[in-house]
Order: C-alpha cells, then sequence, then structure tokens
C-alpha cells in the first residue's frame, strides 16, 4: 500500500510538473487579462478537473478506456479545440505594455469567457481520466 502511493505522488508531481495546455492557457490569460481574470481560467480547469473526477468514480472512465474509438475521439477533440484557441490566440492583437498592463478594465465576458476556456481545456483533456482511473478502480 505504501508503495503504490510512493508512485502515485511520484507520477501526481510529475504530471503536475511538466506544463500540459492548462498551465500555458493560464499563461497567455495572464499575460492578455491579468491575474484576476486568469483566477477564471483556473477555476474552470478545476470544475473540469472535479467532473472528470466524478466519471472516473463512476466507472465511466474504465468504459472511455476500455474503447479505443471512443479515446481517440476524445483526444481528436480536445487536439482540435487547443489548435482552435492557439490560432484565436495568435491572431488577437498583442495587449499594450503602457500604464494600463495588465489591463484594468476587466468585465465580466472576459471572467465568463476565459472561465469557459478554462473548463473546455480540462474536459477535453482525457489525461485526467487515465490518470484518475486508478484511484478509484484497482482492477
Amino acid at each position: 500500500m505504501i508503495n503504490e502511493y510512493l508512485v502515485y505522488v511520484i507520477l501526481a508531481v510529475t504530471i503536475v510538473a511538466i506544463p500540459g495546455p492548462a498551465v500555458v492557457l493560464t499563461i497567455k490569460n495572464t499575460i492578455k487579462y491579468g491575474v484576476k481574470i486568469s483566477v477564471a481560467g483556473i477555476l474552470g480547469n478545476f470544475i473540469a478537473m472535479v467532473v472528470m473526477a466524478t466519471i472516473s468514480a463512476f466507472g465511466l472512465g474504465a468504459i472511455i478506456l476500455a474503447s479505443s474509438a471512443l479515446f481517440t475521439i476524445m483526444k481528436i477533440i480536445g487536439c482540435m479545440y487547443l489548435i482552435y484557441i492557439g490560432v484565436r490566440a495568435w491572431r488577437s492583437p498583442l495587449p499594450s505594455k503602457g500604464k494600463d498592463f495588465p489591463p484594468s478594465s476587466q468585465t465580466n465576458k472576459e471572467f465568463s469567457s476565459v472561465f469557459k476556456e478554462g473548463l473546455w481545456v480540462g474536459i477535453s483533456n482525457p489525461k485526467a481520466i487515465v490518470f484518475l482511473q486508478p484511484c478509484f478502480h484497482n482492477s
């Protein structure tokens, strides 16, 4: 039991230390909107991880992992979404570096938009299901 927990902790720390799409999105949002708005994306991603953990806890993660076609579809959808937000970020104007940086006009629309973006990045990333599945089902 202790050995399994140690392996889990090592894997968890390693996975958290490797920047994934959520970390890159947070960096982008912090640069573009400032810290207050970027927290919305972090919150969205957190809610997504709770959803993914719930999916794994109810055994739906095992179904997704057992079906290579379904898992591949999830990966493709996630990849397409990341490409979409990457192109959108690439085409957006650069933030000004004057006294308004980070932008002081932070609206509810920006907060909502960044929250949804973080949520969808988390939901469309099947890594969480793969990682959480062994936590709930030892088979």
